[in-house]
């Protein structure tokens, strides 16, 4: 999680910690609690600012009061330093954590691909995806992003 300006959160990040922060939002069982969710955090910043992680370590808060469980300590990078250095050093510990607590082996299942990709030699052009939606599925897209923000919207059909 990355903390950039005076403590604020990424643009991308804006939704999740409206939506940890209020606590009337409801996850999918109807309750603004998250238990058995278990969860590592590594949060990159820098120090040179008053705000150091902010949002990493406000996220770890929020999941915690929720309910959730966190597996290792919350690790921080420092962009004034080696982000890069930061992460390495904190790894392993997450990653010892991470196997005791969801009973895996380190290496268990790596050599081995979670799944395959295949040429599909008879699809119909018009179906393959190119890298760039139809401007009839954007409306619809953003429609449906407002909806999930209980935003008003009539998209035509």
């Amino acid at each position: 999680m990355a903390t950039y300006g005076e403590g604020e959160p990424t643009d991308n990040a804006v939704q999740l910690m409206q939506n940890l922060s209020d606590e009337s939002f409801e996850f999918s069982k109807g309750e603004h609690k998250l238990y058995g969710l278990k969860y590592v955090i590594f949060g990159l910043g820098n120090k040179t600012y008053e705000h150091y992680n902010v949002i990493s370590k406000q996220v770890d808060e929020y999941l915690t009061k929720m309910g959730a469980t966190r597996i290792g300590q919350r690790g921080e990078g420092d962009d004034d330093k080696s982000m890069e250095e930061d992460y390495l050093e904190w790894k392993d510990g997450m990653w010892e954590a991470f196997a005791r607590v969801m009973n895996v082996e380190e290496g268990q299942g790596g050599d081995t691909a979670d799944f395959a990709v295949s040429e599909i030699q008879d699809s119909l052009p018009e179906k393959v995806y190119r890298g760039m939606l139809p401007p009839s599925l954007q409306l619809m897209t953003i429609c449906l992003y407002l909806s999930f923000r209980r935003v008003v919207c009539s998209c035509p059909r």
